[in-house]
């Protein structure tokens, strides 16, 4: 989990956590109401920009981002192309849905892979708990419930982390082209994660 933070110091690491967590939010509010393609493509041009404003290591990162997810952008966007034609839309008005849907994913990917990238997972931890000490009321713990966020939070970046390396990894094996081949390896990564990391808060009485 903690690979993940850009350790060089950047504008954005000296933000305040919490106004970075409320502007995720905020921009994620805002993306999903948004109906516009114009729109979500000024947001994802916005994100990446941002994300390249970090200097060279921004710029990797955010080129990884793109060679990580772009198979599974496209089958994201296919698949709900088909669903959209089964409802008998029309290809003029599939596609640009289509296209509004995947410019929010990524967006948002970017904009969340960016707070992960420049904060560190005890200062997005001390910024949340805070904002949810009123959960208490009703017999649930703020700090359980700040770690999930944190997690499900940094899990953006590890996906499509996850995605790079196995791609690489069949590359390195001389399968230059794995397409759909990467669904079951990365599955199976994710879930081992998902296996261990329940196991330490569990162990952590978390």
């Amino acid at each position: 989990m903690i690979s993940l933070y850009i350790s060089e110091r950047t504008w954005l690491h000296r933000l305040p956590t919490g106004f970075k967590l409320l502007c995720l939010a905020g921009c994620s509010v805002l993306l999903m109401a948004q109906a516009s393609l114009v729109w979500n493509s000024i947001a994802l041009l916005v994100s990446c920009l941002l994300y390249a404003s970090i200097g060279s290591l921004g710029v990797r990162r955010l080129l990884g981002l793109a060679r990580s997810l772009w198979l599974l952008l496209f089958m994201l966007g296919l698949a709900q192309w088909v669903a959209l034609a089964m409802q008998g839309q029309s290809l003029d008005t599939a596609l640009p849905s289509t296209l509004r849907t995947l410019a929010q994913i990524v967006a948002l990917v970017v904009l969340a892979d960016l707070v992960t990238t420049t904060t560190r997972m005890q200062d997005i931890l001390d910024a949340l708990a805070p904002l949810l000490w009123p959960l208490r009321i009703i017999g649930l713990q703020p700090k359980s419930i700040g770690m999930g966020v944190a997690l499900m939070i940094r899990s953006v970046g590890l996906l499509a982390r996850d995605w790079q390396q196995t791609r690489e990894a069949f590359e390195a094996r001389g399968l230059k082209r794995p397409g759909l081949r990467l669904i079951a390896p990365v599955m199976s990564r994710m879930m081992r994660r998902a296996q261990a990391l329940s196991e330490a808060l569990a162990a952590r009485r978390l």
